[in-house]
């Protein structure tokens, strides 16, 4: 709310800047019904996350919803829609994916307050016959359920290189720098989910790869707080 009253009253400064989003004061009133629906869906899906930990685990696969209005959707990835994507991962499940397991799509938390993919979840269920399959989460423990996933799919949505660090099998759908040999399977979706049971990320690979991005392209900071000069590696001998 800071955020967007911070926004609202320095406009006349920075009239032509665009925003992704709305900056209205109104659009403030989304993250209250944001914050409204995760004490909602807290309530609603209380025992989901034990479930999938316990009696179904590696037996769902993990989808990572992305915000509707992101960049990474928009610019790097084929898709016109969030629901575009997930009818295409539905399709590909209900088809070639094994009986006994589960698709989980989990819903970007930036954008809770924004849209809303149930209708859509209960009409997947329902046009491809997955009696139920298909299910909608919100604000589970992500690296619990990383931990837990058979695998997981992923536009390019950097979760997907997280479950890498839980020697998760990952399949992208997008552009990612992540989506490389040995650490992304690199077959088609449909080939993805039978292939989950006996392919593996290089782990190896992963953390030589992971550690020269840490090196070569990330400062330790935020736009929403003081820049920590004194930790970002390398900085020192730049100035």
């Amino acid at each position: 709310m800071m955020y967007y009253a911070a926004s609202a009253l320095a406009w006349p400064y920075f009239y032509r800047y665009q925003h992704h989003r709305s900056l209205s004061v109104l659009d403030g009133l989304l993250w209250v019904r944001s914050y409204w629906r995760k004490l909602y869906y807290q309530r609603l899906e209380a025992g989901i996350q034990e479930d999938l930990s316990t009696s179904q685990s590696k037996r769902f696969f993990l989808v990572v919803l992305q915000s509707s209005v992101d960049s990474q959707m928009r610019v790097h990835s084929k898709y016109n829609s969030i629901e575009e994507f997930m009818q295409e991962v539905a399709i590909s499940f209900a088809a070639h994916a094994p009986q006994d397991c589960q698709l989980v799509f989990k819903h970007h938390p930036i954008d809770r307050g924004y849209s809303d993919y149930t209708q859509t979840v209960k009409r997947l269920n329902q046009e491809l016959n997955l009696k139920g399959r298909v299910r909608y989460i919100h604000d589970q423990h992500l690296p619990t359920l990383l931990t837990h996933a058979r695998g997981v799919v992923a536009v390019n949505s950097t979760v997907g290189f997280s479950a890498l660090d839980h020697a998760t099998p990952v399949k992208v759908t997008g552009k990612a720098i992540y989506d490389k040999e040995g650490l992304t399977f690199q077959g088609s979706l449909d080939e993805f989910w039978n292939a989950s049971l006996t392919w593996q990320p290089d782990l190896t690979l992963h953390e030589k790869f992971k550690n020269y991005l840490i090196a070569n392209t990330q400062l330790n900071g935020s736009v929403y707080k003081p820049f920590p000069m004194a930790a970002a590696p390398g900085l020192a001998s730049q100035q």
